[in-house]
C-alpha cells in the first residue's frame, strides 16, 4: 500500500509550511507537464468559443507540473510527493506491511505533534487507559474492552448513528508508545501511534500522533470532507488540543453553553 503523508504540527515554522507546498510526485508532475503541453498545442490548433478553457486546464497541468503544487490535493490533504518516504505504520508484519488492513493505495497518513506540560509517565498511563479517549477525542463516544488486546469503538457516523470499530494494540512500550490498527480489512479502517518524549528542558512532553485513514468514500468523500471543513486532519488538531487541555487543567474548554 502507497500512502500519502501529510507531516504537519500543530504550530508549523514558515520553512515548513513553504516545503509542504510541493505535494505533487514526480511521475505525477512529468505527465501533469506532458499532457498540459499537448494541450496547448491542441489547443493552438483550432478555433473555437471552448479554446480559453483549454488553454487554462493545459497551462494549470503544466503549473502542476513545473512547480509540484495542486491546490486540489490541499484541499483534500493528500501528499503524493512523500508517498515513497512514508514508512510503513507497522513494518514488523511482514504479512500486512502498511498499516491499514485493506491495503487501499488513498490513504490518507496524518502526523500532528503537541507539548503537554505533564511528566511523561503520566500522559502514557492516561492514554494507555483507552477508556479515557472518549473524554478528549469528539467522534470517538465508547470504548468496550474485549480482551487480548482488542477494543470496541463506537464512533458518531451520519445521521446520529454509532459506528463499530474493533482494533488491536499492536505495540505497546511503556512511557514511549502505543501503537493499534483496526482488525477489519474493508474501506474506512484506520491504524495510528502515539510517540512520547521528553520535551526540551523537561518542560513536560511531547506528544507526536500518526493517523492512517482509509476515506470510506474514496476521492468522493474526500471533496465531501473537505468542503465541510472537517477530514482527519482537522479532527487530530481538535482531539489534541484537548488533551493538551485536560491534562493540563482537568477540563476541557467547550462552546455548547
Amino acid at each position: 500500500m502507497n500512502t500519502i503523508l501529510v507531516n504537519e504540527p500543530l504550530h508549523a515554522p514558515p520553512e515548513q509550511a513553504s516545503r509542504r507546498k510541493v505535494n505533487v510526485a514526480s511521475p505525477e508532475r512529468a505527465l501533469s507537464a506532458l499532457g498540459g503541453g499537448a494541450l496547448l498545442l491542441y489547443g493552438l490548433g483550432r478555433r473555437w468559443p471552448g479554446r480559453l478553457a483549454l488553454f487554462a486546464l493545459g497551462g494549470a497541468l503544466v503549473t502542476r507540473g513545473a512547480t509540484g503544487r495542486c491546490h486540489v490535493y490541499g484541499l483534500l490533504g493528500v501528499d503524493t510527493a512523500r508517498r515513497e518516504a512514508a514508512r510503513p505504520l507497522f513494518a514488523h508484519d511482514a504479512a500486512q506491511p502498511a498499516a491499514l488492513a485493506s491495503g487501499a493505495r488513498g490513504a490518507i497518513r496524518v502526523q500532528r505533534s503537541v507539548t503537554i506540560g505533564r511528566p511523561r509517565e503520566e500522559v502514557y498511563h492516561f492514554l494507555r487507559d483507552l477508556s479515557n479517549l472518549p473524554r478528549f477525542m469528539e467522534k470517538l463516544k465508547e470504548v468496550h474492552e474485549l480482551g487480548a488486546g482488542r477494543y470496541r469503538f463506537f464512533l458518531a457516523g451520519a445521521l446520529g448513528r454509532l459506528v463499530e470499530r474493533e482494533v488491536a494494540l499492536v505495540e505497546d512500550i511503556a512511557n514511549s508508545r502505543i501503537a493499534w490498527r483496526e482488525t477489519a480489512r474493508d474501506r474506512g479502517a484506520c491504524a495510528g501511534e502515539v510517540t512520547l518524549a521528553t520535551s526540551s528542558f523537561g518542560r513536560g512532553t511531547e506528544v507526536k500522533v500518526v493517523l492512517e485513514v482509509d476515506p470510506p468514500s474514496g476521492l468522493l468523500g474526500r471533496v465531501v470532507t473537505a468542503l465541510r471543513g472537517g477530514g482527519p486532519r482537522a479532527a487530530l488538531r481538535g482531539d489534541l488540543r484537548r488533551l493538551r487541555q485536560l491534562l493540563e487543567t482537568g477540563e476541557t474548554a467547550t462552546a455548547a453553553p
